[in-house]
């Protein structure tokens, strides 16, 4: 693979040859995903191939679908080389706004690619890029072949199996799906994905909330109605709170921290609750208000 990725970039641009050697390209990749392969070696995989995978050709999805097969598979892994320093480790924000911001950082065309991300977040990266050029391509139909190979993964019954690891790497892709094309196409399937995964697992509510909220930003800002999606939300809200007691306070601080961004949004549009925005104020806030510190209280009367 490396040795072909040489030829191609130093070769004479050549439509012919560069059909050949796409088609040679995409049947080594297929090989050699065919045998297990270790974290390190997909790394080095990943990051040779983005050298020329979107300048010689013209957008295929063929070769970044091969990885799809094997990453799918392993969607509850951390994607960890042993050894690896701590602070390398995938790290999310405290809230829905942040996470969305850093993964929109990622996907911006400056971020460099190196060998400390793992395979997934190199995968990620790639498959947002080339999603971005189906889009600006107008090739719908191939964005929705993606999609479509994508949510076909994902049955109920798998995601019942998803740790909070698998919710992680489940939100990644779907956020960077939704800034990657025209989010109104893809988010109808997207959120009913995300109602579907369960949020009794004490361990996931938080990971689980804060792509919820992110997709709720997005919403907005692509100036879309959130309100079948923020009551079937609140619905799962209010059926955990009480099962749940004073330890679902921190699901509800991300809440708390994503309603304004939600409402600040609308009143920059001169829209303020006529997308649903109104739904989110319900009885969280009560429960919410007689556990949280005097400084979160403050914030939230503000």
């Amino acid at each position: 693979v490396c040795g072909l990725v040489k030829l191609v970039e130093n070769s004479p641009t050549d439509l012919s040859f560069s059909c050949e050697s796409y088609e040679l390209f995409e049947s080594l990749v297929k090989c050699t995903l065919s045998v297990e392969q270790s974290e390190e070696k997909l790394r080095v995989l990943l990051l040779t191939i983005s050298e020329v995978l979107f300048d010689v050709w013209p957008p295929r999805s063929e070769v970044l679908m091969t990885f799809w097969e094997i990453f799918q598979r392993k969607i509850n892994s951390p994607f960890f080389i042993a050894g690896q320093s701590p602070n390398l480790m995938p790290a999310t924000s405290f809230s829905g706004a942040g996470y969305l911001q850093k993964i929109k950082i990622q996907q911006t065309t400056t971020a460099k690619l190196n060998l400390n991300m793992t395979s997934y977040d190199l995968f990620i990266h790639q498959l947002g890029k080339i999603v971005q050029r189906f889009s600006q391509d107008g090739q719908k139909i191939q964005i929705q072949k993606i999609l479509s190979r994508i949510y076909t993964k994902f049955p109920a019954t798998k995601l019942q199996t998803l740790n909070e690891m698998g919710i992680h790497n489940l939100l990644k892709l779907f956020i960077t799906l939704s800034i990657s094309t025209n989010f109104q196409d893809i988010a109808k399937k997207i959120t009913e994905t995300l109602l579907q995964i369960p949020m009794e697992k004490v361990n996931q509510q938080q990971q689980l909330m804060k792509g919820h909220m992110a997709m709720m930003i997005l919403y907005r800002e692509n100036k879309m109605n959130i309100s079948q999606y923020a009551l079937k939300l609140i619905s799962q809200v209010n059926l955990l709170m009480d099962k749940s007691g004073n330890g679902f306070t921190s699901v509800l601080k991300i809440i708390a921290d994503a309603v304004p961004v939600i409402i600040i949004q609308d009143s920059e549009d001169g829209e303020t609750f006529e997308n649903g925005e109104d739904i989110l104020i319900d009885t969280w806030i009560v429960k919410y208000l007689m556990n949280a510190t005097i400084a979160e209280q403050d914030r939230v009367y503000e």
